[in-house]
């Protein structure tokens, strides 16, 4: 399945089902410049995530950091890791997101010993070159290429070998506290302060509205949105604020005064003009142009 945008909520988590209740994975093939915006967006979701880069090379954006991927390498992205994807090159990749509950029962004690440590550990993410593990992956993407009789008992395994790679990496790390290994605490942040943002919309927001959300300092706030986003929290909410109003405009019939006022800006004048400044119309007339 390709996937050509991703559908999040007001605080950046994917409303996409991955697989069913019954069966909790899901296989994407993932070609980069055929989302909506040629990148997939700021995103989070419960579920982890295996990836195996196929062709050329993709940027990720994890939790405050950034790094390239290149062809035969993978990944895996941890519970609740804010992350963005980007390319130069046209790259593509084979994709899997499942819930951890799909390696084993929460009751088990294969959940607890195996499962549970791995999504509770502060690692946002691990680079996957191992060739075993990379072939392991590999075997995952043929299972579910396959028709066979026993297909979702095959992908299963494959699965469990991955997490097992995965596992044993976590557990021989332990808790060092290598800057690669302990997980960025930026991202969990800027939820935070982004779910503040989304549920205050209408009101007079200052910076320091945004900081206490997460029980941070201004100045981390502004280096936590410069790490993770690269903007400031500011810039952020106006922008947010200011695509709401786009699309309210295109599909509501709201005066343009009141929803300056529905979205917190201080005036009209000045709602008119950071829309003209974005959007490169004034409200009436890009609410003229998008219905036409």
């Amino acid at each position: 399945m390709q996937l050509t945008h991703t559908p999040i909520d007001d605080t950046h988590q994917e409303l996409t089902r991955h697989g069913t209740p019954e069966f909790p994975i899901a296989y994407y093939h993932d070609v980069i410049d055929q989302y909506d915006i040629r990148s997939v967006d700021w995103h989070w979701h419960v579920e982890v995530e295996f990836t195996l880069i196929e062709h050329a090379s993709i940027r990720y954006h994890i939790d405050g950091t950034e790094f390239e991927l290149e062809q035969g390498e993978g990944i895996f992205i941890n519970s609740n890791v804010l992350h963005r994807l980007t390319t130069t090159t046209g790259g593509t990749a084979h994709n899997f997101v499942l819930a951890p509950e799909f390696i084993a029962p929460v009751q088990s004690d294969i959940y607890r010993l195996y499962v549970l440590p791995v999504i509770q550990n502060p690692c946002p993410y691990l680079i996957l070159r191992d060739p075993d593990c990379v072939q392991a992956l590999g075997c995952l993407y043929d299972e579910f290429a396959s028709n066979t009789s026993t297909r979702q008992l095959e992908i299963h395994a494959r699965t469990e070998d991955v997490w097992t790679h995965i596992a044993r990496k976590l557990m021989k790390a332990g808790d060092r506290s290598s800057g690669t290994l302990r997980r960025n605490l930026a991202g969990h942040r800027v939820q935070l302060m982004i779910g503040y943002m989304q549920s205050h919309l209408a009101e007079h927001i200052a910076l320091g509205d945004i900081a206490d959300a997460a029980q941070i300092s201004k100045s981390e706030a502004l280096r936590c949105f410069r790490s993770v986003l690269g903007t400031t929290p500011i810039a952020y909410l106006i922008g947010y604020r200011l695509d709401t109003a786009a699309d309210l405009l295109a599909h509501g019939e709201s005066s343009v005064s009141s929803l300056a006022e529905h979205l917190g800006f201080e005036s009209t004048s000045y709602f008119c003009r950071m829309f003209k400044r974005r959007f490169g119309l004034s409200p009436l007339r890009y609410r003229s142009a998008r219905r036409a």
